[in-house]
């Protein structure tokens, strides 16, 4: 297996890229992939946001993106905790 790293901040991900990666995590609400702590957060108003504006919201400010994402085989994964790596490998 090989490892890619992706420096979200230099390349963020598009919607499409985040659409894909919320499917893989089996998220209905893309809540998973959002950093509910950064400023952004609260000023753009995403507790309610439903999944399309909460990954738009990822493309144009990735500072929300929650990483790490591990994805293998069709799944992925938040790693938070690095443990969480596991269920996928």
């Amino acid at each position: 297996m090989t490892a890619h790293e992706r420096r979200y901040l230099d390349a963020p991900p598009s919607v499409a890229e985040l659409e894909e990666l919320a499917t893989m995590l089996g998220s209905d609400d893309g809540a998973e992939l959002l950093r509910a702590k950064e400023p952004e957060y609260a000023e753009l108003g995403l507790a309610d946001a439903g999944r399309a504006e909460r990954l738009a919201a990822i493309a144009a400010h990735p500072r929300l993106f929650n990483r790490p994402v591990l994805v293998h085989a069709g799944r992925a994964v938040v790693a938070r905790p690095v443990e969480r790596a596991l269920e996928i490998l």
